[in-house]
């Protein structure tokens, strides 16, 4: 392919980092990619992981159906991935949108793929990915999903900034170029299909946007220089890739713990796992209720999280408890204040009781209830449940 080279040259140069030795590169189909895909969930997400990753969703409100998750995953991935990177074979992979075959040059939409993938190349051979990545999601993705999201975050921020450079340097050598990529087929191609969860759009998304933002952030402190080290010493919550200053200024989480409480609850109950929410999925969960104004009151000032789920398959129910710690007082002000209109409007009444050890319940007409209690100046535990008598006892266990 006779622009290969200036392509990976064009590229290096904007990222500042050379090629150290050759890369495998791979052009394969549609077909092929969901194909990879499909193998590759019916690895990573077998049916009991599946189950319990749904759970998760249910009991935040970002799905409120049963569903094949692996299916959903299946049709999202295989409809918008455009090019992988493979740290484990070191190999590129380009899918061939603009045509069935493979001519002297690669088309201008997949040159912009080709970037980006290249990207992960440079990423790999000077900062070693299959370790960055690769092993940390393996050893705490289950833990500390969003530290894993932040640190995906910077890795596809970084290839997602040099693909947009390079984009533009093409199109403003060659402006016509650029209606190759108002291409019907193209355009229809990289939609979301049809009925797929927001949660699942916004979680596909959020790591090559708001990572990029992150990303020039970084540069426009320290040039990629900066962006080099974080590597080293990488960003560890999802707060710091919204906030990229609190990266700079080392504003990691408070490390906060909640105590298995499933035995308070009535009936038979597992806990399906403790884990970090973080201040993305946090957001998406108030986010349900309120506005983008009220929401980023509430969600700003998050320091640090932990909670439990619980569910009983009996009764297809679920509940969790969780131990959130707030910047300073005043966020845990704003955020009570906020989450008091949040609950009102998930649980269709502003009415609320007041437990016996001071925790604020909402409870709705099946009763399912959603309780706030602050136990510090920044502290609060929130809990919901079927029944208010099992989340005042959430609670009461911490």
């Amino acid at each position: 392919i006779e622009n290969i080279s200036e392509i990976e040259a064009q590229t290096s140069e904007l990222r500042g980092l050379p090629l150290l030795e050759p890369v495998t590169r791979l052009f394969p189909t549609r077909e092929d990619v969901i194909a990879f895909v499909t193998a590759d969930l019916e690895a990573q997400l077998d049916d009991e992981i599946a189950q319990r990753e749904l759970q998760f969703y249910r009991a935040f409100d970002f799905i409120h159906q049963d569903l094949d998750l692996r299916a959903v995953y299946g049709d999202l991935l295989g409809s918008q991935v455009a090019g992988f990177y493979d740290p484990e074979s070191a190999e590129m992979n380009v899918l061939l949108l603009s045509g069935d075959t493979l001519g002297t040059e690669l088309p201008l939409f997949e040159s912009i793929t080709y970037a980006h993938e290249f990207v992960h190349a440079l990423q790999d051979q000077h900062f070693d990915l299959a370790t960055f990545f690769v092993e940390f999601i393996e050893t705490n993705g289950e833990d500390n999903v969003d530290a894993a999201i932040a640190r995906q975050s910077l890795v596809e921020g970084d290839a997602t900034l040099v693909m947009q450079e390079y984009t533009l340097e093409v199109v403003m050598a060659d402006p016509m170029a650029a209606m190759a990529l108002l291409d019907p087929e193209l355009l229809a191609a990289a939609e979301i299909p049809a009925g797929t969860p927001f949660i699942l759009e916004i979680e596909l998304t959020f790591p090559y946007l708001t990572g990029m933002e992150f990303v020039v952030a970084l540069r426009e402190a320290g040039g990629w220089e900066l962006v080099d080290s974080a590597y080293e010493n990488p960003p560890v919550s999802t707060e710091q890739i919204l906030h990229p200053q609190r990266y700079l200024d080392g504003d990691n989480p408070q490390i906060v713990s909640v105590e298995n409480a499933v035995d308070v609850l009535d009936g038979e109950w597992e806990l399906l796992f403790e884990r970090t929410l973080g201040e993305f999925y946090l957001r998406q969960y108030l986010g349900t209720q309120l506005a983008q104004g009220f929401l980023d009151v509430a969600a700003t000032g998050w320091g640090g999280d932990r909670y439990q789920l619980y569910y009983s398959d009996n009764n297809d129910e679920r509940a969790w408890i969780m131990n959130l710690a707030l910047d300073t007082p005043t966020d845990a002000e704003e955020f009570a204040t906020s989450f008091a209109q949040f609950a009102g409007l998930r649980m269709g009444t502003a009415d609320s009781t007041e437990s016996a050890s001071g925790a604020t319940c909402w409870t709705n007409i099946d009763q399912e209830t959603l309780c706030l209690q602050a136990y510090s100046d920044d502290g609060f535990y929130l809990a919901f449940a079927p029944s208010l008598a099992d989340a005042e006892g959430l609670i009461d266990a911490q």
